[in-house]
């Protein structure tokens, strides 16, 4: 038997699904641009309502939003305290400050080499957040980026224009060995070595301490130990960079 189709049911459905996705869409953006006081109203009976309560755990969101080394440092503390072990978070934070004091005092005097690290390399990005200050606590100068603000969209053509003497390759989210593969066949003008942004350079964790002493390592071998991170130095030949 054949039944005729009337879709005007269904128009209010589509409409406050629509509404629903828009009001959580507008609330993620809005996190997603940095304004971490968004929220997103919840009515128990509409589909956000549901799906705040999918999961009834009870668990405090903690929301961190570092963009200094200190600031890290900071969110180590922060999450110790929640954690209910201070004493631990205080040892690992103390660790990261030690660290980079007293790599700090090793590159003292020496010359700062112009150094540009790559967040990513098609297009390129320059360093962002705290990744022009591990530059200059290294001993570099960081030829485009600066401390505390996002890492932002370049050329080529602008990162050669500033001449740097070293080009540190560490794609946000690959380790040493993809970051060598996209690399691949880079004509560098200059000094270039991949190593592993994942694990010591792009996430906001006391790892990144660690990642401070092998950059002053590559930029002062003579004068720094080699911490003994992955890096991969790469050869300068095939097709140039755009």
């Amino acid at each position: 038997m054949f039944y005729p189709y009337t879709p005007a049911p269904a128009v209010p459905l589509s409409g406050r699904l629509t509404r629903n996705l828009s009001t959580l869409t507008e609330g993620v953006t809005r996190i997603a641009q940095g304004d971490y006081g968004a929220r997103v109203p919840l009515k128990s009976k509409d589909e956000i309502g549901e799906l705040a309560s999918a999961c009834p755990v009870g668990a405090e969101v903690v929301s961190l939003d570092p963009r200094t080394f200190g600031d890290v440092v900071d969110s180590v503390r922060l999450l110790a305290g929640r954690l209910g072990v201070v004493a631990r978070g205080e040892e690992i934070a103390t660790r990261m400050l030690d660290v980079v004091e007293q790599v700090a005092a090793a590159v003292r005097g020496l010359p700062r080499p112009r150094v540009f690290f790559a967040e990513w390399l098609e297009p390129p990005f320059c360093p962002g957040h705290w990744l022009p200050e591990m530059i200059e606590l290294a001993g570099g100068v960081s030829v485009l980026g600066k401390p505390g603000e996002p890492s932002r969209q370049t050329t080529w053509q602008a990162v050669l224009a500033l001449e740097p003497e070293l080009v540190v390759i560490g794609p946000c989210g690959f380790g040493v060995e993809e970051a060598a593969a996209r690399a691949e066949g880079i004509a560098w003008p200059c000094p270039a070595v991949a190593v592993d942004g994942d694990g010591y350079y792009s996430r906001p964790a006391p790892r990144l301490a660690d990642g401070v002493r092998q950059l002053a390592h590559l930029f002062h071998p003579e004068d720094c130990l080699d911490p003994g991170l992955p890096a991969i130095q790469l050869v300068p030949e095939l097709r140039p960079v755009r």
